[in-house]
């Protein structure tokens, strides 16, 4: 739970930590001032940039949500009938692009989603030109008090309803299952609530504080953005773990001692070509899982196919046996019951137990080597565990090797 939570907040959260600061005392901005007034259009501009190249239509809507909506406000506060109702299309807007299957840009997914756009400005344009817009003045009461809000907040109960049911529900999303561009959304919506309840004749170096929050809510878009494309680079699909490039990366970085494990699953070509690759997959989640929770500072890998690597900055190979022998006896022992054709997709709150069900042994067989002094590269220590492993495999599966030394079943 505490890795979501840091997952949840991390940066963007801290971004917006610090956006409100700057609200309170824009003194902290002063060294920066001549670059404010034109971060809007600098963070736009890339963020669009960016999203044409990723093929991100739904990146590129919030952006132009997010632009439109500055725009409006500026001209329209928060407490007038037009003020409140692009208030409340504001986070509804942003938490339809995130939760949306992405379709590319084009395409008919986009074209209606940016037609529904285009739609919501004619809408309220029509309403402004025919002098219609006091139609919308209703929306812009307040029934209830809030308690952390200040008194004579200018936003309507509809559009705090609006702003935190999206909240709510991105973040329950994103505790159940990591995605960096949802995470950049929900802190998108929580900048443009600040942004509502900002007064509009303070000034953060050059901007009006709502435009300045507004470009904060679209730079933490552009953030989520970049590091979405980070995690294809450098992260496994399937186990979620950082992948073999990020593995030389960081090996690259090192320059003390270290120790590497290679990790490998026995018998896993069997477990494909008996009962599927959709039980394979859910071996190496399983396997993935174990790994991932080794002791004494290890980082785990997916190196390719069904082997791993488990990295020890800093520390020397006894140090870290007692982890490793953990960790491969927690995976031998861990129930693995093959899914059956009446078995449901999710697991119930309170399953039962069902005679007669089917369960595989994983295990798994490891090889540890640490940093020499004649490793010119980290290629040769890798290799040297690559080499204890295949003795760990020779010796019967299911154990360690390092050196000379076994340990295991």
């Amino acid at each position: 739970m505490r890795r979501a939570l840091t997952a949840l907040l991390v940066p963007e959260g801290l971004l917006l930590l610090g956006a409100a600061a700057a609200v309170r005392w824009p003194v902290v901005l002063a060294p920066a001032a001549p670059v404010i007034p034109v971060l809007p259009a600098l963070v736009g501009g890339v963020g669009v940039v960016l999203a044409i190249r990723f093929r991100r239509s739904g990146v590129v809507l919030g952006l132009l949500t997010l632009a439109a909506a500055g725009g409006a406000l500026a001209a329209e506060a928060p407490a007038s009938g037009l003020g409140s109702i692009i208030a409340i299309l504001l986070p509804l807007n942003l938490l339809a692009y995130a939760l949306l299957p992405e379709r590319g840009l084009a395409g008919a997914a986009a074209a209606r989603r940016g037609a529904a756009l285009a739609a919501q400005a004619a809408v309220l344009l029509i309403l402004v030109r025919t002098g219609q817009d006091a139609l919308l003045a209703p929306l812009a009461r307040r029934t209830f008090s809030a308690p952390l809000l200040p008194p004579g907040t200018p936003v309507g109960d509809a559009a705090l309803v609006a702003s935190a049911g999206a909240l709510a529900v991105l973040a329950a999303l994103l505790l159940r299952q990591p995605d960096p561009v949802r995470r950049g959304f929900l802190w998108a919506v929580a900048a443009a609530l600040l942004a509502l309840l900002a007064a509009p004749d303070r000034d953060v170096g050059g901007l009006a504080a709502p435009a300045f929050l507004l470009t904060v809510a679209a730079l933490a878009i552009v953030i989520a953005l970049v590091e979405a494309a980070h995690a294809l680079a450098y992260r496994d699909a399937l186990t979620s773990l950082p992948n073999r490039r990020a593995l030389d990366d960081e090996l690259r970085r090192l320059d003390g001692p270290y120790t590497i494990a290679m990790a490998d699953v026995d018998h896993f070509k069997a477990v494909n070509d008996t009962h599927g690759h959709d039980v394979g997959d859910q071996v190496l989640r399983l396997v993935a899982a174990h790994l991932d929770a080794v002791g004494e500072g290890g980082r785990t890998f997916r190196y390719g196919g069904e082997e791993f690597a488990i990295l020890f900055p800093g520390r020397a190979a006894p140090d870290v046996l007692d982890a490793l022998e953990a960790v491969r006896a927690a995976v031998a022992g861990a129930p693995f019951t093959l899914r059956g054709p009446d078995r449901p997709r999710r697991r119930p709150k309170h399953p039962r137990r069902r005679s007669g069900a089917s369960r595989l042994a994983v295990t798994i067989s490891m090889g540890v080597a640490q940093r020499a002094a004649g490793d010119a590269t980290p290629d040769a220590t890798v290799q040297r565990a690559d080499a204890a492993l295949y003795r760990a495999k020779k010796g019967g599966r299911n154990r360690i090797a390092s050196g000379k030394a076994t340990r295991g079943a």
